[in-house]
């Protein structure tokens, strides 16, 4: 997943927006955009999004269909790709819920990175899907930058190996 997001932040960094990220197409950029600048302002074409992958997941953030959106859109789709990645139900990553079996994992070391994951991947996805959030103007400006998820990664990885060393 770090290598993903690490890949999605150097195409942002370079002004490219994929625009149809999933996981059978990672390579494809057919859909990709080269942009001057990245900006909230910055308007665009509608996204018309090539064939759902056989699971029927929807990767594209619902503001791709129109032409208010800028590079987070990629950021949502890394969000829903994690989701496959790690377990978890796609819809409830997407709407926002908040609900795994996460007291099934023994370890609890493993259980904590999970929820940890869970959580991350909740405000990558965050859209007018999002519980609660479907009045709120623009939600999805509110999705981290791809630097930040992979900083708090880090941080994450950084605060275990620091604890294994204290105990």
């Amino acid at each position: 997943m770090k290598q993903l997001v690490e890949s999605v932040e150097y195409l942002h960094k370079n002004n490219i927006t994929h625009r149809d990220l999933k996981p059978d197409n990672l390579c494809d950029f057919g859909l990709s955009k080269l942009l001057h600048e990245l900006s909230d302002r910055y308007k665009q074409s509608s996204v018309k999004n090539t064939a759902d992958f056989k699971d029927n997941v929807n990767y594209m953030a619902p503001e791709g269909q129109t032409t208010e959106y800028n590079h987070l859109i990629d950021v949502y789709s890394l969000a829903l790709i994690g989701a496959k990645i790690f377990g978890f139900s796609s819809n409830n990553i997407r709407d926002g819920i908040f609900d795994f079996d996460f007291k099934s994992i023994d370890n609890f070391d493993l259980r904590l990175k999970m929820v940890q994951m869970y959580t991350l991947l909740l405000s990558m996805s965050v859209s007018i899907y999002t519980e609660n959030c479907a009045e709120i103007e623009d939600i999805w400006k509110q999705r981290p930058e791809c630097v930040i998820i992979i900083a708090s990664t880090i941080t994450e990885l950084f605060a275990k190996h620091v604890m294994t060393k204290l105990i």
